[in-house]
């Protein structure tokens, strides 16, 4: 994994409120959408027509897009888990 975000910058009270955020019932129902944001991403460069005019463009916008969307999210929900797991280590 890339260095999690803000590794060295969240104080312990901060990664606590993480961790907290984090056993709200809500939560996974984010992870979920997030989810399915990257999943619609990578369908999207699927389900693209090679026979359609510009393709490869196409292709190209659509393939940089899910990728960055795919990173993005799962830098973000490891930085998390990451921030939560230290928080916990810190706290004994």
């Amino acid at each position: 994994m890339a260095t999690p975000l803000l590794c060295d910058d969240l104080q312990l009270v901060e990664k606590v409120t993480l961790a907290s955020l984090v056993q709200q019932p809500g939560y996974s129902v984010l992870v979920k959408m997030i989810e399915a944001a990257c999943t619609r991403a990578t369908e999207d460069v699927i389900k693209l027509d090679p026979t359609e005019k510009g393709y490869t463009q196409k292709l190209i916008a659509l393939q940089s897009r899910a990728r960055h969307i795919n990173e993005f999210s799962s830098l973000v929900l490891k930085s998390v888990n990451w921030q939560v797991a230290d928080g916990k280590q810190k706290q004994k």
